[in-house]
């Protein structure tokens, strides 16, 4: 069969399955050659950033949108709460901010079995703060330098498990040190983790 009469032909249970199978992997390709791609111009120093306005509470909702899908799949909660007096038109990059978000919602709900993922979003003089809190398992903090190293995951257990480059996080923190900003951790085993990103966000002026 051509591509689009199967994509119209009926599909069976086992067609179905193998279908999703195959659209996992190819997503998680994708995910892995972006990640070296983004890793590849920051480390070149080919990585340009815009600043344009752009609205803070629509770049979280549609970060969220983009990982509903994997929360979906899990018995995972995602909550955002976004501080009424934030502002809503700020200039910079949103586009790469809206990465950082996904990823660190994204890494947050893989490592999380039950429970929630909660986002909260504040702003102020000029500078967003968003924290990602899960009821994972916890990262002991002997760890909490390596995880944002190159090709590093928190426990080599966990990587087998749930796969991926261990680029995320390191890209995540450059771009927002990039932007005039941080990402930090806290957390201990037993007790979930919070990952807070800071950027520097002025208000947009028209």
């Amino acid at each position: 069969l051509g591509d689009l009469e199967l994509l119209a032909a009926p599909l069976g249970e086992t067609e179905v399955r193998d279908q999703r199978s195959v659209l996992t992997a190819a997503e998680s390709l994708l995910k892995i050659v972006n990640d070296v791609l983004d890793f590849s111009k920051i480390d070149s120093g080919a990585m340009r950033f815009e600043r344009l306005p752009f609205s803070l509470r629509g770049c979280v909702r549609d970060a969220l949108v983009l990982t509903a899908a994997q929360s979906s799949t899990r018995s995972v909660e995602v909550t955002c709460d976004i501080e009424e007096a934030a502002a809503d038109m700020v200039s910079g990059d949103e586009s790469r901010l809206r990465q950082i978000l996904v990823n660190l919602v994204n890494n947050a709900v893989k490592f999380t079995n039950t429970g929630s993922v909660d986002v909260k979003v504040s702003w102020a003089a000029d500078q967003l703060c968003a924290a990602v809190s899960d009821t994972g398992p916890g990262i002991d903090p002997s760890l909490h330098t390596a995880i944002f190293e190159s090709f590093e995951q928190g426990d080599s257990s966990d990587t087998r498990r749930h796969g991926g480059t261990g680029l995320g996080l390191a890209i995540s923190r450059k771009l927002a040190r990039m932007m005039g900003g941080d990402i930090q951790v806290e957390s201990k085993l037993g007790s979930g983790s919070t990952f807070t990103v800071t950027l520097a966000a002025p208000v947009a002026r028209e």
